[in-house]
């Protein structure tokens, strides 16, 4: 498909040159592409529901969603749900700390920890194969989901 499929622009009627309508602009995007962008705002406007609301959002929200809503190879998910939830762990982050929700002493081991640890991890991910590692991450939601719900019995 090139950029200006999709998008109207009738030749103009009368007379004389062709070269008179103007090119398909460049900028234009067909409605299937719209709608995927769309599709994505969504997203990620859930995600940041979720990270505000829950302090989660990319690997519960964007991850699965992605891997629903495009063709993405799960390496591509993974690097694409991590590099969009800096912005707003962020925000989120210097929120809580204006509300005195931030323990201060527990951010750099945090840190560090899961820096090591994702950087480990994302070598390996890159070197398998793609089914055991969406198998893995289904596995790990429904283990916490399970954890979260059995944590909860008898307090409702």
């Amino acid at each position: 498909q090139s950029p200006g499929d999709g998008v109207g622009g009738g030749g103009g009627g009368g007379g004389g040159s062709e070269a008179a309508a103007p090119p398909p602009s460049s900028t234009a995007l067909s409605p299937e592409r719209q709608r995927e962008l769309l599709q994505l705002a969504a997203v990620g406007a859930a995600a940041g529901f979720a990270s505000g609301m829950f302090g989660i959002g990319g690997g519960v929200v964007i991850t699965p969603a992605l891997c629903l809503l495009t063709d993405m190879p799960h390496t591509c998910v993974l690097g694409t749900t991590l590099a969009s939830m800096v912005p707003p762990s962020l925000v989120s982050a210097a929120t809580h700390a204006q509300m005195g929700n931030v323990v201060a002493a527990a951010v750099a081991p945090l840190l560090a920890g899961s820096a090591i640890g994702a950087f480990a991890t994302a070598q390996l991910a890159l070197q398998m194969p793609e089914e055991p590692l969406q198998w893995g991450f289904a596995l790990f939601l429904v283990a916490m989901g399970g954890h979260k719900l059995y944590s909860l019995r008898g307090r409702a």
